[in-house]
């Protein structure tokens, strides 16, 4: 959210209850300016099938170097580029090196697919000739978590020692796992936890649709979707369901 209130001021009035209500309450749009979003993390592996670093000849700062020459802008943090920017669409890097794009917001599911497919053709162009290759799966299949490198993110620094914390699992998380996702806008509060009942209610279903991690470390793992369990044992105060959004009453004020 931008806000054009001076900084100074910002940090003497924080937001209140009612001002998390009212974001979300401003986000509803009318159905004609709906707009869907999408995301979609793919994992970079080396010949050998060993995960990309970041630096080096073969790494993923050289792949964003290279999409550089194709109209994005980048933006950096400690010297190392972090993200690219295009007409609405931004590339971004997980913390095990997973290669994300966040989509601009399309009118159709089928403008996001076309959207998608030319994007994968723009980071693969770039990726082969370095000897990498991307694998559409949820969680990296080959090497252990040692052998996998940090991204260089002050971010990533945060939550590589908060989140261990909340969970046994969450460094698999943030180093061997990819997702994909989709955003819907709404019209109205009613709509929109509507929306939100009904992705819970398929949440399992559609976990069980793409399950796509059954190997860990080259060797069956025992799940169909090992991504899930991982997901499972990492921050349960900011992941899983939330009951209350099935009672009846469930509103923006109960979210927030």
């Amino acid at each position: 959210m931008k806000s054009d209130t001076p900084a100074g001021d910002r940090q003497s009035s924080p937001l209140s209850i009612l001002d998390l209500i009212d974001y979300f309450r401003g986000g509803a749009k009318p159905r004609a300016a709906w707009r869907i979003g999408i995301e979609q993390e793919k994992i970079g592996v080396l010949s050998d099938g060993g995960p990309v670093p970041y630096d080096g000849a073969s790494g993923v700062s050289q792949i964003l170097t290279g999409l550089l020459g194709r109209g994005f802008t980048a933006y950096r943090e400690d010297g190392h580029i972090i993200a690219l920017e295009r007409n609405g669409e931004r590339i971004t890097v997980e913390p095990g090196g997973q290669l994300e794009l966040s989509g601009a917001t399309l009118a159709s599911a089928t403008a996001c697919k076309q959207a998608l497919l030319r994007h994968l053709d723009e980071v693969n162009a770039v990726a082969a000739p370095l000897g990498v290759r991307f694998i559409g799966i949820g969680v990296r299949p080959f090497g252990t978590l040692e052998q996998i490198p940090w991204l260089p993110k002050r971010r990533y620094a945060v939550m590589r020692a908060y989140l261990p914390t909340r969970g046994r699992l969450a460094h698999q998380m943030m180093k061997r796992t990819a997702t994909v996702q989709a955003n819907f806008d709404y019209d109205s509060e009613a709509d929109a936890t509507d929306k939100m009942r009904t992705a819970y209610g398929i949440t399992s279903i559609v976990t069980a649709l793409f399950a796509a991690s059954p190997i860990i470390e080259g060797r069956p793992n025992g799940y169909k979707s090992y991504r899930a369990a991982i997901w499972l044992e990492t921050d349960e105060d900011r992941c899983g369901l939330l009951p209350f959004a099935f009672n009846a009453s469930f509103s923006f004020a109960d979210y927030v």
